[in-house]
């Protein structure tokens, strides 16, 4: 099967982590997701709920309203950057983090992976993360398996 996605909708779910750092030497974290990435030359970013007293395993999808993000998506070899912090009363602190290209989360119309958290080159613990994909290639109301066929129907008729 062809697999040319070059641009489209990538809409990404914050779902859950599990910690392995811990930035509290007394009482739980408070977690919150920041993600950052570039469009048109100007900086973007979406910050998730955080969740106070979940520690190390907070769960977005069960305990915030505010775990999904909409990313237009022009280049797959261009990449987002996910960041774990601590909410604390004075300031925040990192947890850890993980930068990624859009290809690997718009492949197959989207995924759902954990991703490896890391603080300083060490494993800081893993975020999982769901995605769906829209190639704008695809028409409306088309599967990308009917668009891969109908492209691969294309190419053939080139030969």
């Amino acid at each position: 099967m062809i697999n040319h996605l070059t641009s489209g909708q990538l809409i990404i779910t914050v779902c859950e982590a599990e910690l392995t750092r811990d930035t509290e030497a007394i009482g739980s974290m408070d977690p919150y997701v920041k993600a950052k990435w570039e469009r048109e030359g100007e900086d973007k970013d979406w910050k998730s709920s955080m969740l106070e007293g979940a520690g190390k395993t907070p769960n977005w999808l069960l305990n915030s309203d505010n775990h999904t993000f909409e990313v237009i998506v022009h280049d797959m070899h261009e990449s987002i950057k996910f960041i774990v912090k601590d909410q604390n009363v004075i300031d925040t602190e990192e947890i850890g983090e993980l930068q990624i290209e859009y290809s690997a989360l718009c492949f197959n119309e989207g995924i759902d992976e954990w991703f490896t958290l890391f603080h300083y080159n060490a494993s800081a613990g893993k975020l999982r993360l769901k995605t769906r994909f829209r190639d704008n290639a695809i028409t409306s109301g088309e599967t990308y398996e009917e668009y891969s066929s109908k492209m691969e129907k294309e190419l053939d008729q080139l030969k």
